[in-house]
């Protein structure tokens, strides 16, 4: 499903509000057409679940309609924030935010396939965890202490992290192209 059609499937709770506020809702319009790509991607990265990622979207917007920060730079950072925070919940939630053991091989993280697919296909085919740590560091930028908070681990095992989901990824296209 594509973005513009989870436009239709989200609701902004319609409030009766005096007529100096109704620029919040144009505001929240102006705001959904800027980002609701980028909101959408990362949720949809981290879970690997579409019907999931339309939700967290929506609530994210539902969120930003009761507060978002009045700095223009801060609008893009406080919807990605709730974003990453609503789907690392739901992966708890679903139990599927476990920290794998230590002693992975990042050469088995990738279950082979015989059919021709792209990066993205071999990103959803991560373990949960390596693949959430690797969009957020690799995607979406930001520093191995930021992703440790968000996940409450230690700063070093997110490299190690990082390093294992990279050599995972580049082993299967590498596998990829040998079968080519």
């Amino acid at each position: 499903m594509s973005v513009l059609s989870l436009q239709t499937n989200v609701e902004v709770k319609q409030e009766t509000v005096p007529h100096r506020s109704i620029s919040k809702t144009v505001l929240l319009e102006n705001l959904w057409q800027r980002h609701a790509r980028q909101v959408y991607t990362l949720a949809l990265r981290l879970l690997a679940d579409v019907n999931e990622a339309e939700a967290i979207t929506a609530e994210v917007f539902q969120r930003a309609y009761q507060g978002v920060p009045d700095q223009a730079g801060e609008e893009r950072q406080f919807l990605l924030a709730v974003t990453i925070d609503r789907a690392l919940a739901w992966l708890r939630q679903q139990q599927r935010l476990l920290i794998p053991d230590k002693s992975d091989d990042p050469a088995e993280a990738t279950a082979p396939s015989p059919y021709p697919v792209d990066l993205e296909t071999h990103l959803l085919r991560l373990p949960d965890y390596w693949r959430v740590v690797f969009v957020l560091h690799d995607v979406m930028g930001l520093r191995h202490e930021e992703i440790a908070t968000y996940l409450r681990t230690e700063e070093a095992y997110v490299r190690r992290v990082v390093h294992r989901a990279r050599l995972a990824l580049r082993n299967a296209l590498h596998e990829r192209k040998q079968d080519a």
